[in-house]
């Protein structure tokens, strides 16, 4: 059986609790990523956050705002106040059949994978299609 730990990305960028929503969305658009563990002081994980959480928080193009007062909004808001707090969460050496289940029960796009309680990757939806496209390549 495939484990958590052969797909997963390792080391995932994170952002600090204190970072503002402009600073997230910068590394999310320099990393090209849209899941964000979200570290304390203390390098634990409080939290993920994610694009919707960006979207959410993001001024609509009909209200006519321009990105130079988004962005200036944007810092002033830190990633504490709208990260996601109530999180599941996996192991490296979870089987990836019992994971993907859990991704179609719940709906979810990503999970924080740990090890001895600390974070040590993230497994999103992207991980299980480049799984799909190699087991389909080794078919033939």
């Amino acid at each position: 059986m495939t484990k958590v730990y052969e797909i997963m990305t390792s080391d995932p960028v994170v952002v600090h609790e204190d970072a503002s929503l402009f600073e997230a969305r910068c590394l999310m658009g320099s990393h090209q990523v849209r899941h964000l563990p979200v570290t304390n002081s203390d390098g634990a994980m409080v939290g993920l956050f994610t694009q919707r959480d960006l979207l959410a928080c993001t001024v609509s193009i009909l209200a006519d705002v321009d990105q130079e007062t988004q962005d200036e909004l944007e810092r002033g808001i830190p990633v504490l106040e709208v990260m996601t707090t109530s999180l599941e969460m996996v192991y490296e050496d979870s089987d990836v059949v019992e994971v993907a289940d859990h991704f179609l029960k719940h709906s979810y796009s990503c999970l924080p994978v740990l090890e001895d309680g600390r974070l040590v990757g993230i497994i999103t939806e992207s991980d299980f299609i480049k799984l799909s496209k190699k087991l389909l390549q080794e078919q033939g």
